[in-house]
């Protein structure tokens, strides 16, 4: 078994892991909010898989994505410790993002779920049914473009 290297909140830990996936540089990771968000965004574009979004492995929360709550259901939210990004997806893979906020400042004021939310909602108003997804399950929307196991 290999010690790697995890994040356990802002901490660098040591654990055992029989895991076979390359170990990430967790100690290079910029953990400021820009950081974040900037490397989630990127490991999402570049397709890195998807256990390697989210903490200990990357920028995102647990789940990185997920639909909000009905009657807003239709809007996916993308989530990193520090931020909230609202949008859609319009297909699998394909994340559009339309609004941007602060965590600390969306749960202050949770009115701030629905105002984001339904700002989206409005947008995938205008759009074709075809050009937007607004029922599939989010884990089945992420698509790992690897062959890792």
């Amino acid at each position: 078994m290999e010690v790697r290297n995890g994040l356990v909140g802002r901490r660098l830990t040591e654990f055992n892991d029989s895991n076979k996936v390359p170990d990430v540089d967790l100690a290079a990771m910029d953990l400021s909010e820009r950081g974040r968000l900037d490397g989630f965004v990127e490991s999402y574009v570049i397709g890195e898989p998807r256990r390697r979004l989210a903490r200990p492995l990357g920028y995102g929360m647990e789940p990185p994505f997920h639909r909000m709550l009905p009657p807003l259901q239709a809007v996916v939210e993308m989530c990193t410790a520090h931020t909230r990004t609202f949008g859609f997806f319009a297909r699998k893979n394909v994340f559009v993002a339309l609004r941007l906020d602060r965590a600390d400042i969306t749960h202050a004021n949770t009115e701030l779920y629905r105002f984001h939310g339904s700002a989206v909602k409005s947008i995938m108003n205008r759009l074709a049914a075809s050009d937007k997804d607004e029922t599939s399950d989010v884990e089945e929307l992420i698509g790992d473009f690897s062959d890792e196991q």
